[in-house]
This record gives structure tokens, sequence and C-alpha cells, in this order.
């Protein structure tokens, strides 16, 4: 009977919401903290949402926003323009090599479409986003990519 009383008071204890440290704090993330990747050297933030995903068969779209830190008052990000070409290398680090070349095509003031994105096996993959200013690589946003 003993035992049985412990048991229950050992239960009753284990299941009881500790008291000791606060409940993190619940935050909605800011535009800057979901920014991936940035342009570190101009303070930009590249935003990639997937036109047509990529199959084993044929290659995707990818449209880039690029966004600067907004107005002071609000912090809304606004639409900014690259100072040199938008180049995307599909990267695959742990193989040393890449995929076929990308075409850029600049749609407007702050938007691009790459074309010809295709992943030529599974694994780990990076996507660089590399401005480019007179022949020279200037500046480079790499998103890490699992297919």
């Amino acid at each position: 009977m003993k035992w049985a009383a412990l048991s229950a008071l050992l239960l009753l204890v284990a299941c009881a919401e500790p008291r000791y440290a606060p409940p993190p704090a619940r935050t909605t993330p800011s535009p800057a903290s979901i920014c991936r990747p940035t342009l570190s050297a101009d303070g930009l933030c590249l935003q990639l949402t997937w036109e047509k995903l990529p199959t084993t068969e044929d290659s995707g779209t990818l449209l880039v926003n690029v966004t600067g830190s907004g107005d002071a008052a609000g912090g809304v990000p606004v639409t900014s323009d690259l100072n040199g070409e938008l180049r995307v290398q599909l990267w695959m680090p742990g193989m040393n090599h890449g995929s076929t070349p990308t075409e850029v095509d600049r749609l407007g003031p702050g938007l691009y479409r790459v074309r010809e994105v295709y992943f030529i096996m599974p694994g780990a993959w990076e996507i660089r986003l590399q401005i480019w200013r007179d022949g020279i690589l200037y500046d480079e946003g790499v998103l890490d990519l699992e297919i």
C-alpha cells in the first residue's frame, strides 16, 4: 500500500508543469530574420519563390525579389534594384561540382526570373546568387537546399 501511494505521488509530481522557468516568448519573426539569403555588402534581402519546381525530366524556374531594409518609420521592406549583374550558380559542395548554367532575366526593378534550374542528382546543394560588377564578383548570397 505504501508503494502504491508513493507511486501515485511520483506520477502526479512528474506530470506537473514546472514553475521554475518562464515559458518561452512567442514572437513573430521580423522580415530581416526570415531574409534568406542576403547580400551583406549592400544590405539587400533576396526572396526566392519557385515559379516552376524542377523535376528529373525538366528544369525549374525561380523568381528572385530583391528588397532593402525599408523605410525608417515602419521598417517595411521596399523593392530595391541591384547595382550589377545577377548570376545564379547551382553548386553541390559535397561533390565539388555544379549543375548546368542557369539563365537570368531581369523582369523589372528588383525582380528576376532564373531559368534552367536543374539539379542533376539528389543531395545537399547551394543556390549561389552572385552580383557581378565590371567582370568581378562583388557579393554573394548562398541558400542551402536539400534535394
